[in-house]
């Protein structure tokens, strides 16, 4: 992996008078000119036998594809169609593809413009939810959580190797052989093998000997089938799990494609809990949420939060994590939870050049790397105040993707809608491990009978024997009347503190930082600093100032040493089959707001057997156990 942030390039289109790209950098078409659609349902709809498989399949299955070349989408959108038409409606499909060329989202939507209206559903919401050229995976939920789509920005072996999860269907979809050679080799032909279920099917359009040769000696059996169009052959393959010829067929995750499905206990109703609380039960699960002091009554407890980031110069796991939690959330907020406009406003942000430092630090970040504008892009002092709507001194960073949120609103909408059980007051005592091998969780008010359990607590319980150096970190936020010159403020502002547009007839600045300090307690002190981070901010005279700050609260996040969250299962009591139930998710510190869409949507991969949303690297980095023997 390259030690900064490399562009992808997109493809070098030429579109046909009817719509069609063609790619000029390998010389080939995206899908027929004679009927795109019609071919995709021959060789990969009726090559796998998957309008049969989905009728039958079992009351919430999962069902896994996987695909080597997302190209324009039609094969996604296409399998996306007949799920929705024949699968029963508690079933669930996720789809898996690669793409080292990603068409921009102009092109996407200019290609998918042109198939027939019974895609637009989920081709509106393909291009609602594209995701921006950034390398690495990316997650979109589709259709009221029923198809989740992963796409990996990147070399296709690169991200078999990065992703566990055992595929039901495969679409080989790349370039013809010819043309994209790289692509039919022997590495990605075992990848394959080492992602397949048994009994996985494949098909392709290609019907190359050498690609024959190269599956039948990774397990598959193979056999031509009659093409479409003018092709005379195709391939359809089915796997069978040959041992020798396996390399490693047991992925840490994801070996089943019946997802169980049970009860599910969320402790905590801050940012976290009740992001995992929507995104368990639109999964399936059924959840009880308890808390032992109310909703979004902790850190997430505020009216107004920036969703923003400060990416690394070097692309670093801890960048990776951010950026791709970051867009994930602005898809979240936006298009998967559909948080009204009176908790979510995608304002923009600005991540001001605060000082000489920030300038050398900003101006080496895009030195290093090649990001897309729409992610972050410099802007001068001229264009900062045309953004902000109020003379700024300084440019800075234009996150477009960034704004503000309200937590303590965004935290009920989502578990309203999750349709939970919340139980609260209720504080959480204990869990012990059942002779039968379920949970059985001990609170102040009753006990339960789980078969999982997340600690959504940013810290651990002490009854845990997991000892993790949590820092506790006082932040404090004040709120007052705005001025007429803060009044004109349009977007989110960052720098030595962040201050928000007016909300409800309310503005907002902050936030203190106060490292290994757990009090909560607000103080004039605190109020001070954030006025006059307000000042530097807006570069406004004192006599531009609120006169006093109505309204203040003080609030405790955790982190920890590594300054990255946990995300995993902890170890206690695992039964025989190894799994202990029992999952984290904390030490978000002062970016709960960008991290526990992504980190909640994780756990419930996790916790469901799919393809995982962060990759390996990833999950061991964010693992509970990191810490094992160094604490």
């Amino acid at each position: 992996m390259s030690r900064y942030h490399e562009s992808l390039q997109a493809p070098l289109l030429r579109w046909t008078d009817d719509n069609i790209p063609h790619s000029d950098h390998y010389g080939d078409i995206y899908f027929s000119p004679e009927n795109g659609l019609a071919e995709t349902e021959h060789v990969f709809i009726a090559g796998n036998h998957l309008r049969e498989r989905w009728q039958n399949l079992a009351s919430g299955a999962r069902f896994i594809i996987g695909e080597t070349g997302f190209g324009s989408g039609l094969n996604f959108l296409c399998a996306a169609a007949a799920f929705l038409e024949v699968a029963p409606p508690d079933t669930r499909l996720h789809f898996f593809s690669v793409e080292k060329h990603p068409f921009t989202a102009e092109d996407l939507d200019r290609t998918l413009s042109r198939h027939p209206k019974s895609l637009s559903v989920v081709a509106k919401a393909l291009v609602e939810q594209y995701p921006l050229p950034v390398r690495g995976l990316h997650r979109l939920i589709l259709c009221d959580g029923r198809i989740h789509l992963t796409l990996f920005f990147g070399e296709a072996t690169e991200g078999l190797n990065a992703t566990p999860f055992l595929a039901n269907a495969w679409f080989l979809d790349g370039f013809a052989p010819r043309v994209n050679p790289e692509m039919w080799q022997a590495p990605l032909f075992q990848h394959l093998a080492n992602h397949s279920a048994p009994d996985a099917t494949l098909a392709t359009f290609t019907a190359a000997g050498d690609v024959r040769r190269g599956l039948e000696a990774c397990g598959f059996d193979v056999r031509r089938s009659p093409g479409f169009g003018h092709k005379r052959h195709m391939i359809q393959a089915t796997f069978r799990t040959p041992s020798e010829c396996v390399e490693d067929k047991s992925p840490p995750m994801q070996t089943s494609h019946v997802a169980s499905r049970g009860h599910v206990v969320v402790v905590g109703a801050g940012i976290s809990g009740a992001c995992c609380t929507y995104l368990l039960s639109q999964a399936g699960w059924r959840v009880t949420l308890i808390d032992q002091a109310g909703i979004a009554n902790g850190a997430s407890g505020n009216p107004q939060g920036a969703l923003y980031i400060k990416p690394g110069i070097e692309w670093s796991a801890h960048t990776r994590l951010h950026v791709a939690a970051f867009l994930f959330a602005h898809r979240f907020y936006q298009h998967i939870a559909k948080l009204p406009s009176s908790l979510w406003q995608p304002t923009g942000l600005i991540d001001l050049q605060s000082d000489a430092k920030e300038h050398r630090r900003q101006r080496k970040l895009l030195a290093h790397n090649a990001f897309p504008e729409a992610l972050l892009r410099p802007v001068c002092a001229e264009e900062a105040s045309q953004l902000a709507g109020l003379a700024l001194t300084e440019g800075g960073l234009h996150f477009e993707r960034g704004g503000w949120l309200n937590p303590e609103g965004a935290c009920h909408h989502l578990i309203e809608a999750s349709g939970a059980r919340v139980i609260s007051p209720c504080q959480f005592q204990g869990v012990k491990r059942t002779e039968a091998g379920d949970l059985e969780i001990a609170t102040s008010t009753q006990t339960f009978t789980t078969n999982h359990l997340i600690l959504a607590t940013a810290n651990l319980p002490p009854s845990f024997p997991l000892n993790l150096p949590f820092k506790p970190i006082k932040g404090q936020i004040s709120r007052f009347r705005p001025t007429p010159a803060t009044a004109l403020l349009r977007t989110t502002l960052c720098g030595e503190g962040y201050v928000m547009p007016v909300n409800e007839g309310m503005q907002l600045a902050g936030a203190s930082f106060h490292v290994n300090l757990s009090d909560t307690e607000p103080s004039a002190q605190d109020d001070w600093d954030n006025l006059q981070k307000l000042k530097a901010l807006l570069n406004l005279p004192d006599a531009e100032l609120p006169a006093d700050v109505e309204e203040n609260r003080g609030a405790v996040r955790y982190s920890l040493p590594d300054y990255m969250p946990t995300a995993g299962e902890l170890s206690f009591a695992a039964p025989q089959h190894g799994r202990s139930g029992v999952w984290h998710l904390g030490a978000l510190g002062s970016k709960g707001l960008v991290l526990a869409p992504l980190l909640s949507q994780y756990l419930a991969d996790c916790l469901g057997k799919s393809v995982p949303s962060l990759d390996l690297d990833l999950s061991d980095r964010i693992s509970p156990q990191r810490f094992n023997g160094k604490v």
